[in-house]
């Protein structure tokens, strides 16, 4: 047994799952659902779906417990273990923005790994508002709004708190012949359910939840009562200023993967060949694609310098960032003629940004 299926056990032991809380607060149990035959999953559609994170294959299928239509996007040439994200419908949150939780956000983080990646596997299980569906989603908001939190607000309506299986995610991962993976999840209920259906997580992928006002509340009980692992990395995005108006691009497809990797920018808005604007926090950047194919004959080997430069909060955090991300520094750290600390990232096209700190004296890098 790996490391991560021995963690999963710590929640999930005996033939049982999490599903809600007991009248004294504690967890009860459910027994759990069986085990997804593959040959119970049937494909109905499949097509090409071109978008800003990748060029994905999208498949529709059910599965012989449900008459809901799943979704699966495909990336790339699957290898032995592609990286997966098992993902539940959330209308409000996926769709509209939602502040009141954080699932738009970790759609958008898993689809940006997965595409940076060329080697995953979204699945989109139609089970709206943990499997009780949005009418009722709706009336568990109002519940929360009179102070009730989300496990409580469900039991109130006398629902169950979590209602969703994970059967036909891992069903059809079987079906299409994958067996090990990298899951992309905080929650170890999810890791237990692949090994419940013979898929082995090697490794769990932390997706960042972020937290404000609207949905603290919500954080901390999927944090303290359900056992999510959330924020624990101590890797976070850099603190970004734009300092220019929009950075060119020879690849605009690879650069918003790029962009999206590095400095965890996410895609705000797009207009298909000529530019994406992606945004972190207040701040936004415009990529721009220009007619200038860095992979000509005559260019082939030679970088380009981007007139455009982004400030950072701290540049040897940033550089450590980008070493673990396998990101190429190609000049600094060093300081400028008027005391800057500066150096120089190589992107997808191979050319070069220049990235400074905002405060130099903050940082203690030597001058190189």
């Amino acid at each position: 047994m790996s490391a991560i299926s021995a963690e999963a056990n710590k929640v999930v032991r005996g033939g049982t799952a999490i599903s809600r809380r007991g009248p004294n607060g504690a967890f009860g149990v459910r027994t759990k659902m069986p085990a997804q035959n593959e040959s119970q999953i049937k494909i109905l559609v499949e097509s090409r779906l071109p978008t800003v994170f990748g060029k994905f294959r999208m498949l529709v299928f059910t599965d012989a417990g449900s008459k809901e239509e799943h979704i699966a996007l495909i990336n790339g040439p699957l290898d032995s273990a592609p990286i997966v994200r098992v993902h539940s419908e959330c209308q409000t949150g996926d769709l509209f923005g939602s502040l009141r939780c954080d699932c738009g956000s970790q759609l958008l983080s898993s689809m940006q790994l997965i595409g940076a990646a060329r080697n995953g596997i979204l699945v989109y299980l139609r089970q709206e508002g943990r499997g009780i569906g949005l009418i009722s989603k709706l009336r568990a908001y109002n519940l929360q709004d009179d102070g009730l939190n989300t496990l409580d607000a469900n039991l109130a309506l006398g629902l169950p708190a979590d209602g969703r299986s994970y059967a036909a995610a891992f069903g059809f991962l079987r079906s299409i012949g994958v067996s090990s993976i990298r899951l992309i999840s905080n929650n170890p209920v999810k890791i237990a359910a692949a090994a419940e259906h013979g898929i082995e997580v090697l490794e769990r992928i932390e997706v960042p939840s972020p937290v404000g006002p609207e949905n603290e509340d919500y954080i901390r009980t999927k944090k303290l009562l359900m056992g999510h692992r959330l924020n624990e990395k101590s890797d976070p995005a850099p603190s970004i200023k734009y300092v220019d108006a929009s950075i060119p691009v020879a690849r605009l497809e690879n650069a918003v993967e790029w962009y999206c990797r590095v400095f965890g920018f996410m895609v705000i808005d797009t207009c298909e060949g000529r530019y994406v604007r992606l945004g972190s926090g207040h701040i936004r950047i415009t990529l721009e694609a220009q007619n200038v194919s860095t992979t000509a004959p005559a260019e082939a080997g030679k970088k380009k310098a981007y007139a455009a430069r982004l400030e950072v909060e701290s540049l040897s955090q940033f550089l450590g960032r980008c070493r673990r991300l396998g990101v190429a520094v190609a000049a600094g750290p060093h300081r400028t003629d008027n005391g800057r600390l500066t150096a120089a990232v190589v992107d997808e096209d191979g050319n070069e940004l220049a990235v400074e700190q905002k405060d130099a004296e903050r940082d203690a890098i030597a001058t190189r």
